[in-house]
């Protein structure tokens, strides 16, 4: 009887210690999931996100400094072919920029600007600027024509943006 009660206790023992292990490794793998998980973001809510894309921008922001919008002189105007629809066109253009230097830039070559963008303007046709997407594609083309005009004078594109202030086709 009393090596009954030796082989229960031994295995008891041993129960429990691969009990302990079972638990163990359990927890362990429930750590190295949960760790996992953390650091690749699946924990971060969209919110979070948001506001730390907001507090980046903000950041950017502060690093920038105050925007400065630079009209590019009167408006334009361009006469189009017959045939077209519209005859005229009537545009006004302004930059952004965060550097004070690049607004020199821009008013020391608005001669040089302006010619250009005369050239690409006169090119267009009105069914090409009749819809929102023309018009966006226009904008894209005159930022970059800006740009283009300040790198080559400044060593840096610096203009940010450029707005139709006013846009009139008849």
């Amino acid at each position: 009887m009393a090596e009954d009660n030796d082989l229960d206790l031994g295995e008891e023992k041993k129960s429990s210690k691969l009990l302990y292990m079972i638990i163990g490794g359990v927890f362990a793998v429930l750590i190295i999931v949960g760790a996992t998980l953390y650091f690749t973001g699946f924990f971060s809510s969209d919110e979070d996100g948001e506001d730390g894309e907001a507090v980046e921008d903000e950041q950017e922001s502060e690093v920038k400094g105050d925007p400065v919008y630079q009209p590019l002189g009167s408006d334009f105007v361009i006469r189009f072919k017959k045939g077209g629809g519209a005859r005229l066109l009537q545009i006004s253009i302004s930059t952004l920029t965060y550097d004070a230097e690049v607004v020199e830039a821009v008013k020391k070559h608005t001669p040089m600007i302006r010619n250009n963008l005369l050239l690409l303007l006169s090119a267009k046709k009105p069914t090409e600027l009749k819809t929102p997407e023309g018009k966006e594609s226009l904008r894209q083309e005159v930022l970059e024509s800006v740009q283009k005009v300040i790198e080559d004078q400044l060593g840096k594109k610096g203009v940010e943006q450029v707005f139709f202030t006013a846009l009139v086709m008849q």
